[in-house]
């Protein structure tokens, strides 16, 4: 580019007019320049913080975990924690009844109370569920993200995710279970998934992770499911009677015009069978 800037310099001192060479390379700068700018707005504009972290959370509630594996100070039930900054979960008896530090089994029968939440920067709630009730194994919650408002500020993206459980174990007696998983928030093709679909933390799992792309470049958005069943493809369906292969048995019935060409030097001929069927016709043998 610098030798095409010094013909063109060399063409306007001169005083020459500009023929179409001229122009090309005139045109050629100011594409470069106009890219060379371009590519500078967009590094300027590019974030310093995304929010990749699920924008629609599907959990289900999960008492056949171990919690020595799901809800300990090194929790391993989670596949990938590259854009994870820190998780933690602790079970217990129900904190400020007087024996509860004294309830050996933590693990759930019931849920009574769900609380999750969406932390900020400062790790303070920003987006809340709660709901009260009975509720057992394998029950549904769904919580959505404030990743599906629009034009939120940074200091609106969601930091970190965390849960609260309270019940009673087999024995009746009130246990909680709380955790909280803290994310990375780094932007660029490696920064999500943050949580996968079969993680397991504090007797949750989730069952479905949906992203967004509003916060999270480089995400393809990710249609909502619907309630009602898709049409039905159109492509026939296979039959039920499979398709019957050919077997390397000759056929019963010859053709009528058996062909005349003789055999290769290498191809063995089969011995006729003692006991022909009365029903085949003799072939002509082939000289």
């Amino acid at each position: 580019m610098t030798k095409r800037r010094l013909l063109l310099q060399q063409s306007i001192t001169s005083r020459r007019p500009c023929n179409s060479q001229c122009w090309l390379i005139i045109a050629l700068i100011v594409l470069n320049d106009f890219c060379y700018k371009g590519s500078i707005l967009v590094q300027a504009q590019a974030p310093s913080i995304c929010a990749c972290s699920p924008a629609i959370y599907s959990f289900v509630l999960d008492f056949g975990q171990d919690p020595q594996q799901s809800c300990h100070p090194q929790v391993n039930t989670l596949q990938d924690e590259t854009n994870i900054l820190g998780v933690s979960c602790q079970a217990s008896g129900l904190k400020g009844l007087n024996n509860s530090s004294s309830v050996t089994d933590v693990v759930p029968v019931k849920v009574t109370r769900i609380q999750v939440y969406e932390l900020d920067a400062n790790r303070m709630p920003i987006q809340i569920f709660q709901v009260t009730g009975d509720f057992d194994n394998g029950h549904p919650i769904t919580f959505l993200s404030i990743v599906n408002q629009p034009n939120l500020d940074s200091d609106k993206l969601p930091r970190g995710l965390e849960a609260t459980l309270v019940g009673i174990n087999a024995a009746g007696e009130p246990v909680e279970t709380h955790w909280q998983i803290l994310f990375t928030n780094q932007c660029g093709s490696s920064s999500f998934p943050v949580l996968n679909v079969g993680d397991q933390i504090g007797f949750f799992q989730i069952v479905m992770a949906s992203l967004s792309p509003l916060y999270c470049p480089g995400v393809l958005p990710t249609p909502l499911p619907t309630v009602a069943p898709t049409k039905q493809p159109t492509t026939a369906l296979p039959s039920a009677t499979p398709t019957v292969l050919p077997t390397n048995q000759p056929t019963l019935n010859p053709s009528n015009n058996p062909t005349t060409a003789p055999p290769s030097q290498k191809q063995d001929t089969e011995q006729p069978t003692t006991s022909p069927q009365s029903h085949t016709p003799p072939t002509a043998s082939i000289r």
